[in-house]
């Protein structure tokens, strides 16, 4: 008798949200709790520079510090780190400049479920 060998779990992909609104922390557990590939943490932005165990950071664009700053902060601190930006209705300029600051994509609030889930794993893949 032959045994099949156990199919590789694929690893989770762990996001970071880092995130001053706990309502807010508390939708994106109920919008990423039925995707099985993703494990959400919440994290302060100390935390994140100190873990590596994360994958990507979905970060708020609200609070008192400089958005862009945050992300270069960040970028500076862990270089592999893949940060998404969320907020709401953020013009082309102030998203390319989060982008240049090292963010690798942006998604607005009030996109839907499916659009978050997508950019996680195009931002995870690599892409911007």
């Amino acid at each position: 008798m032959t045994s099949k060998p156990a199919a590789a779990k694929k690893p989770r992909i762990r996001i970071a949200i880092v995130e001053s609104d706990p309502l807010r922390l508390v939708g994106f557990r109920a919008l990423f709790d039925s995707e099985p590939e993703f494990e959400l943490v919440a994290a302060s932005l100390s935390e994140v520079a100190n873990q590596d165990n994360i994958d990507i950071v979905l970060l708020g664009s609200r609070g008192g510090q400089n958005l862009f700053d945050v992300v270069a902060g960040l970028k500076a601190s862990r270089p592999d780190l893949r940060i998404v930006v969320t907020g709401s209705g953020a013009d082309d300029e102030t998203i390319l400049k989060a982008v240049a600051a090292g963010a690798k994509g942006y998604v607005d609030e009030a996109a839907p479920p499916s659009e978050f889930v997508m950019a996680m794993g195009i931002v995870n893949s690599g892409s911007v």
